[in-house]
């Protein structure tokens, strides 16, 4: 049987910056690319909703199937499967002799259950941390000692900061024949997605998924439109494509990675300018590695009740979530979500606040329903927010909005809410 070293993709669905793929590569061995459209990420949650919903499960074929263009264009192509991974790597065993397994690492309950599955088949498994801005290795402290508060963690990270250097694009790939062209992507209804999507035109986010698209996204935002000398004082914004990055949609697949927007922030800082805009977009970047650490380090207290909670669905919770409640900016926010799989980061925490401070129910019901819904979803950041809306999470704060006040700061002359609710 043919020796060979598979690169299993997980949610870093991209060729530059790809640590596992530059190292399979590197290995010497012929290199067979792996995705699987794994079965628990396409089943139900405990509310009987789509784990993963329409919106987003669209912006995940379109980025695999971007992925296999770019490895085709490489000499390769993407060996695309759809099951449990770990028996998939099991078939694909018994045709040929894998050396080793080159994957990303992830750190939450379900990620880590499906590593260990894989690990189970005993064949060698070589991790990759490639999810983060900075690697593990690189912070100024233990995981196990990572500060709780984010100012803290910020603040050490900041004085002393080590980024990698990305990881180059492979030149070529030297792939078997015989996993080149051998199967097909399946379609959105064999993920139990209805495939009749209807586009709504007041989307923020009309783009399409894969790592070139991602690219494409960020040229606009630094190079094109230099929108990032004004992130800082757009980026509470409600409507349109450009009142904010959006990098996050494809953050969420591996599209990009994080590093990737980081250097191309200091390019831009050399080359156009410098200011408050162009440092808090490298901030948010280190919100979402906070959130990524805070995971690695609490595991499964991360989630601060058990992954299969189910609690209660009530009226309130499904007026909240059909947007029918008292509050036409939560209204507003909600059905924004309903219809586009997107929320803008101010409409996220003001609806967060709503249903656990106003409303009284249950945060974790919320989460995933964000879970279901967001096509930017994130484990880390989601659960990450919710909690810290709740007041559960590392800062104990008390993040109560007003969400009238909030509607008239940022939507002061309705146009959002008549957008969604006209």
């Amino acid at each position: 049987m043919k020796e060979i070293a598979l690169v299993w993709y997980r949610f870093n669905l991209r060729t530059i910056d790809c640590a596992p793929l530059d190292a399979a590569v590197r290995s010497g061995l012929p290199v067979v690319p792996f995705y699987c459209f794994d079965t628990r990420y396409h089943s139900t949650l405990h509310t009987d909703w789509p784990r993963m919903g329409q919106f987003r499960a669209k912006f995940l074929m379109e980025s695999v199937q971007d992925l296999r263009n770019t490895l085709r264009a490489l000499g390769s192509d993407l060996y695309v499967v759809k099951g449990f991974t770990e028996t998939e790597i099991q078939k694909l065993q018994k045709n040929s002799k894998i050396i080793a397994i080159y994957y990303p690492k992830y750190y939450t309950e379900d990620e880590v259950e499906i590593e260990q599955k894989v690990a189970d088949l005993g064949i060698k498994m070589i991790g990759f941390d490639d999810h983060s801005l900075i690697a593990p290795k690189d912070l100024p402290f233990s995981i196990e000692n990572s500060p709780k508060v984010f100012t803290d963690f910020r603040k050490k990270v900041e004085k002393n900061l080590k980024i990698k250097p990305e990881y180059p694009k492979p030149s070529s790939i030297n792939t078997p024949d015989e996993y080149i062209e051998k199967t097909e992507l399946p379609t959105l209804s064999d993920l139990g997605i209805s495939q009749n999507l209807l586009f709504d035109s007041r989307s923020a986010v009309p783009f399409v998924g894969g790592e070139h698209e991602a690219w494409q996204r960020l040229i606009h935002y630094f190079w094109n439109t230099k929108k990032l000398s004004v992130y800082k004082e757009t980026r509470n914004g409600l409507i349109g494509t450009d009142y904010s990055s959006k990098f996050s949609v494809y953050l969420a697949h591996g599209c990009i990675s994080a590093r990737s927007i980081f250097w191309q922030i200091k390019k831009y800082e050399e080359s156009v300018e410098t200011n408050e805009s162009t440092y808090w977009l490298f901030f948010e970047l280190l919100w979402r590695d906070f959130f990524f650490f805070t995971a690695m380090k609490l595991k499964g207290n991360f989630f601060k009740v058990p992954r299969n909670y189910t609690p209660k669905k009530t009226k309130i919770f499904e007026k909240w979530r059909q947007g029918e409640t008292h509050e036409p900016f939560v209204n507003a926010n909600m059905k924004e979500l309903l219809y586009t799989g997107f929320m803008s980061n101010r409409g996220r925490q003001n609806v967060a606040s709503y249903l656990v401070h106003n409303l009284k129910q249950d945060w974790y019901l919320g989460a995933m329903w964000f879970e279901s819904q967001l096509i930017d979803y994130d484990v880390c950041s989601n659960y990450g927010n919710w909690t810290y809306v709740a007041g559960i999470g590392n800062d104990p704060r008390n993040r109560v909005f007003n969400v009238k006040r909030q509607a008239e700061m940022y939507d002061p002359d309705g146009s959002y809410q008549n957008l969604w609710l006209g």
